[in-house]
């Protein structure tokens, strides 16, 4: 009996070492946070074509028309529906519309396909421009010298603003002759400025383009006559686009109907009218709308005509990108029936204010005893629908970490909220911190041992030393016990022998 219950006694020992171990190592582990995928800013497509339009803005079909013969009685034709009007006014390659504040496609035709961008490159050329006055690079006012290197490269027929070798002009009017004028001898000219060599220039430009997810592009000088590799799509430019109208100085110059550039060392006060025709009535009255605030006309043989616009109505703001039109009149009529489709086929309302809570954040090592904050979206939220859409079916998702570490500045991004319709992403918009948390005294201390504990390395070596000490624990205890068993064991192997009493030195 005595040697089953040391052994069951042993088994409990060791099974509640064994437990012990495991509850410690569960607890020391890191806990494995399973986040949903941060979004993908790829905007929904609401509306596409149902059949790829061929190039001449025909939607083409497989599928035969019936055939009419004698006896068969007429029937009467379905009306057309707006998406198949639109396919038959667009006379381009490839054309996009998008929602310009949130950048929703709405409508998209060969949106990939590459193809010659012409002088809409400049939306590039000026952003890049415009960045580095933003940097502190630069200033509008910067008197900028013209040299005659700079005019070599142009074409006898080239666009341009006519400018003279030596000319001093502000950098100011000369991104106004830019964007309005087209002037090609312009954009050399800022892009030896604030490059120090077109190369240099134009390498930021390809940088500017990956920096607004225009992947597809590829730009080899700063004015857009023609090169072989010299590339984008409309996709492209409706994103860079967008990026661009974010930018007053920009929306000012593209908006202006006609342009005096002022008198210089070289020259009398210059003229010139907007080549795109929906802002300006000055050449065609036909093409004027009254809803178009920008953007840039475009045209070289290899390009066709191309032009992207953007329009306004009442807090509504469209771009749309045309392509390749065989003509300047298809190119602008184009133009003004994407935009006249997104405005009478959609829909847009607010779902979120700046400021307004939408999720929290747990945070650790912070002061005062914090453990959250709020999350704001970093900007009002307006969604693009279809007209008649079932706005309960939107669905918003929260992407943030599980926690961010102190200290958390006001307005840090943290995360992002998207929504999206029937699946596709309505808009995404940054999540950021609504207030300042400071950093707990010690908390630099704390969030140094969670970053050792981090490195699995450390965590094993931990393990193994924990395991270490429990075996020893385990061997002491085990050895204890043997030592207590076989004293027992000595104790009962003697003969018993009864109490000896003594009284007055004698035994009894």
């Amino acid at each position: 009996m005595k040697e089953k219950f040391k052994a069951r006694r042993f088994v409990f020992i060791l099974l509640s070492i064994i437990f012990l171990f495991g509850t410690i190592s569960a607890a020391a582990a890191p806990s494995v946070v399973v986040s949903t995928p941060e979004p993908t800013a790829t905007p929904v497509r609401s509306a596409s074509p149902s059949a790829a339009p061929t190039a001449s803005g025909a939607s083409a079909s497989s599928t035969p028309a019936p055939s009419s013969s004698a006896g068969t009685e007429a029937q009467p034709s379905e009306p057309a529906s707006p998406l198949d009007a639109l396919n038959a006014q667009l006379i381009c390659e490839a054309a996009v519309l998008i929602d310009g504040k949130s950048g929703a496609v709405l409508y998209e035709k060969n949106a990939n396909e590459r193809l010659y961008p012409a002088s809409t490159t400049k939306i590039a050329t000026a952003m890049v421009a415009l960045e580095a006055v933003a940097a502190g690079e630069a200033s509008l006012d910067d008197m900028v010298t013209t040299y005659g290197d700079d005019l070599s490269e142009l074409p006898a027929d080239s666009s341009v603003l006519g400018l003279l070798d030596g000319e001093e002009m502000p950098l100011g009017d000369l991104l106004n002759g830019l964007l309005v004028a087209s002037g090609n001898d312009a954009a050399i000219v800022i892009a030896r400025y604030i490059g120090g060599s077109q190369e240099a220039f134009v390498e930021r430009m390809n940088a500017l383009m990956q920096k607004v997810g225009a992947e597809n592009s590829h730009f080899e000088n700063a004015h857009g006559l023609h090169s072989d590799n010299h590339y984008t799509t409309a996709a492209d430019m409706a994103k860079l686009t967008k990026y661009a109208m974010q930018n007053n100085t920009f929306r000012d110059y593209v908006s202006n109907a006609h342009i005096y550039l002022p008198v210089t060392n070289k020259s009398d006060r210059r003229y010139f009218i907007n080549t795109n025709n929906l802002i300006s009535r000055m050449r065609f009255t036909d093409f004027y709308y009254d809803k178009a605030i920008g953007v840039k006309t475009g045209s070289t043989d290899q390009a066709g005509y191309c032009l992207i616009a953007a329009a306004q109505s009442g807090e509504r703001e469209l771009i749309s990108v045309v392509l390749k039109s065989d003509d300047q009149t298809h190119s602008h009529t184009s133009s003004k029936a994407l935009l006249e489709y997104g405005f009478d086929n959609f829909t847009s309302y607010k779902v979120a204010k700046q400021g307004e809570i939408l999720s929290e954040v747990r945070i650790k090592y912070a002061a005062g005893g914090i453990d959250h904050i709020p999350l704001v979206p970093q900007t009002a939220v307006a969604l693009t629908i279809p007209k008649g859409a079932n706005k309960d079916e939107i669905e918003m998702e929260i992407s943030a970490p599980d926690f961010v570490a102190a200290p958390v500045e006001i307005d840090q991004v943290i995360g992002s909220v998207s929504y999206k319709y029937h699946g596709q992403i309505l808009n995404t918009v940054p999540l950021v911190s609504d207030a300042t948390v400071p950093r707990h005294a010690l908390g630099f201390i704390f969030q140094g041992i969670d970053k050792i504990w981090g490195i699995e390395a450390v965590r094993v070596v931990i393990y193994i030393l924990i395991a270490a000490a429990f075996a020893l624990v385990f061997i002491f205890i085990v050895g204890l016990i043997r030592a207590l068993g076989k004293k027992n064991k000595r104790s009962s192997s003697r003969p018993y022998e009864p109490p000896t009493y003594y009284k007055n030195n004698r035994k009894f």
